[in-house]
């Protein structure tokens, strides 16, 4: 093919554009933003100190020429990433730290409403088929669990007014590991992990117990990598990618968008930019955007619902002693009353590399209405309630960000109107490819990479 056009210079379209490039003689990009990288960027504080925005811990696919693009080839590695042995991750419940996983420990529990919570686990032998989270979750583990223990963090993810049983059960509290649960000792554990129904709500106590069942699986544990450049974080991913898309004659186009989508036959000739009104010839289009834009775009009509995003608040803070935790590299908080969900710890990810920041990020999701009243103050207290800083340290440089429209809440409505537009548009043109994340398929990076390589190598193959 003669003309390729990518729309969106996010993570997927620029690796996207990377493949493509191999396939049509020119490759351009669209992004409605001054510059690429969508939620892959980095920020500095007064002090000149690197965070990322949110938590970017990036790992392998397993396939060669994806991880290849992704990282470079093994003889650069050493270079330019840092390799995490293993991703270390935990979560703070009722008061304490399960630093095994990112499960909640239920063991936290007061005596009553823990013997309550497994009697109720135990006795739910049968595997749900409910399709809304909160069924599932009455039906795998318990009343108790889900109304003591998941219902106050599906309202901290989603909102004080969510309705729980509008929320798709594969598509909300599961991306927060949240439908397994520690709930008895390691062996007892381990044993009933043999039954399937108990395997799919009990969570593994060591990194080696699931390390272990993936080698009896024969699955292959990714490897995780954090960028070596400390001075640009996870950016440092974002200009690997671009330098790779530029050296194969990519053309970039930013602070633009697609306003008109010309076509005739079931095929996309040409489109037109937004702002520059530039027209653009186009004999394959891949479309890493919610599909709604581009059937307006071109005329048609889509399914619509009334969305609710999140509002992420970032609060970014930077202490003058180590933090207590010198081993995790990002840290869920499931506690009912605090208002921060997931922290990034950036010490550890460079772990033996000298003159560190003691900096971390804290992740608070919002309605846009809340997000004033969501202040540093409130947030700081509950890092040191959590105890990850010593109690007497001070906090030297700080910064906040408060980005809207960066968390969809999963409910059947907006899962439906999501595969309606993606089916429309995939169904109504033979030249035009979507992201996985936005046909409702795959969210996690390297299942959306995954699905975008062979989606576009069997475009290309035919």
């Amino acid at each position: 093919m003669n003309n390729c056009v990518v729309v969106g210079g996010g993570l997927c379209g620029l690796f996207s554009a990377i493949l493509l490039a191999d396939k049509c003689q020119k490759v351009t990009i669209v992004e409605s933003a001054k510059s690429c990288g969508g939620l892959l960027k980095s920020v500095k504080d007064d002090a000149g100190v690197v965070y990322d925005q949110g938590t970017h811990i990036p790992n392998t696919t397993g396939i060669d020429e994806i991880d290849n693009i992704l990282f470079g080839q093994s003889s650069e590695l050493d270079k330019h990433w840092h390799k995490l042995a293993t991703l270390k991750t935990g979560s703070f419940f009722n008061g304490k730290w399960n630093l095994a996983n990112q499960s909640v420990d239920i063991r936290n529990l007061p005596k009553g409403l823990y013997n309550q919570a497994v009697a109720e686990l135990m006795a739910n032998e049968q595997e749900s088929d409910a399709e809304n989270i909160v069924d599932y979750l009455r039906e795998s583990l318990g009343d108790t669990i889900t109304e003591q223990v998941i219902a106050p963090i599906v309202q901290k993810l989603y909102g004080s007014d969510v309705d729980g049983t509008q929320l798709q059960r594969n598509s909300s509290v599961n991306y927060f590991g949240l439908t397994r649960v520690l709930a008895l000792g390691e062996k007892s554990s381990k044993a009933l992990k043999e039954i399937p129904v108990f395997d799919q709500k009990l969570s593994y106590h060591t990194a080696k117990d699931y390390q272990e069942k993936l080698i009896e699986l024969g699955v292959v544990e990714p490897k995780y990598y954090y960028p070596l450049a400390k001075d640009k974080g996870i950016e440092y991913w974002v200009e690997h990618l671009v330098s790779q898309a530029k050296a194969k004659g990519v053309e970039f186009i930013t602070d633009d968008f697609i306003n008109h989508i010309e076509h005739s036959n079931n095929r996309i000739s040409q489109v037109t930019l937004g702002k520059s009104q530039q027209t653009i010839p186009c004999d394959f289009l891949y479309w890493s955007a919610p599909p709604a834009f581009a059937l307006k775009a071109a005329g048609m009509e889509s399914s619509m619902c009334k969305a609710d995003f999140r509002t992420a608040n970032i609060f970014y803070f930077n202490f003058d002693q180590p933090l207590n935790d010198q081993t995790s590299h990002f840290l869920w908080n499931w506690h009912g009353t605090h208002k921060s969900f997931r922290i990034t710890l950036y010490p550890n990810l460079f772990k033996n590399i000298t003159d560190n920041a003691n900096n971390i990020s804290v992740e608070v999701l919002s309605s846009p209405d809340e997000a004033e009243s969501i202040t540093a103050e409130m947030v700081l207290q509950e890092v040191k309630e959590m105890a990850l800083v010593p109690e007497n340290t001070k906090v030297i440089s700080q910064m906040r960000q408060t980005i809207h429209n960066t968390f969809p809440v999963p409910t059947f409505e907006f899962a439906q109107a999501t595969v309606e537009n993606y089916e429309k548009l995939t169904n109504s043109f033979e030249n035009v490819m979507v992201s996985g994340r936005f046909s409702g398929k795959q969210w996690f990076h390297a299942d959306v990479l995954t699905a975008a390589y062979h989606g576009i190598n069997e475009k290309f193959s035919s």
